[in-house]
C-alpha cells in the first residue's frame, strides 16, 4: 500500500469530518421549530439583526428528517459517523493493513450516497450555503472511497517467517 495514498485517504476523512460537523451545527442554528409546530426559518445579518423570515408547516414527516431509512438528524448518528471515520483515518494513518483501506473505502464511499442525498434534501429546501456544503462533502467522501481502494488494492503482503 502507498503511504502517499493512505495519507491523502486519511485526511479526506478527517476533513469531511469536520466538515460535517459544521454542516450538521449551521442546520441546526438555520432552523428552530417553536411551539405551534411551525417551522421558522430566519437569516441574520452580520450585527446579528433579523433581515427577513419564513414560516411554514411542517408535516409529520418532515420532524424528523430520515435518509435511506436513517435519522441523520439524531446527535447519536452524527456522533457515530464522525467517530467511525477519524478511527478509520487514524487506522489507515497507523498501520498498512488491506482490512482497514477496504473498510475506509465502503465507509466512505456509503457515505457519499447519504451525502448526496442530503445534497438533494438542501437544494428543495432552497439552501445554497448548505447544499454546497454538503456537495463538498459528498466529493471528499467519493474522493477518500477512491484513494482508499486504490490504497487497498496496492497492498503488498508482506511474507512472515512461515513462508
Amino acid at each position: 500500500m502507498t503511504r502517499r495514498l493512505v495519507r491523502i485517504a486519511a485526511v479526506l476523512l478527517t476533513v469531511t469530518a469536520a466538515l460535517f460537523v459544521v454542516g450538521v451545527i449551521a442546520e441546526a442554528n438555520h432552523t428552530t421549530h417553536n411551539e405551534s409546530g411551525e417551522t421558522h426559518v430566519e437569516s441574520g445579518n452580520e450585527s446579528g439583526e433579523v433581515s427577513g423570515s419564513a414560516t411554514a408547516e411542517a408535516g409529520p414527516s418532515e420532524a424528523i428528517e430520515k435518509v435511506l431509512g436513517i435519522n441523520v438528524e439524531s446527535p447519536a448518528t452524527a456522533t457515530v459517523a464522525v467517530i467511525a471515520s477519524l478511527a478509520l483515518a487514524a487506522g489507515l494513518w497507523s498501520t498498512r493493513r488491506r482490512a482497514i483501506a477496504l473498510a475506509a473505502a465502503l465507509f466512505a464511499a456509503l457515505f457519499a450516497v447519504f451525502d448526496l442525498a442530503e445534497l438533494a434534501h438542501q437544494v428543495d429546501e432552497s439552501r445554497t450555503g448548505l447544499a454546497v456544503l454538503a456537495a463538498a462533502i459528498a466529493l471528499g467522501h467519493a474522493a477518500a472511497a477512491v484513494v482508499a481502494f486504490a490504497a487497498g488494492y496496492r497492498t503488498v503482503t508482506i511474507p512472515t517467517a512461515s513462508n
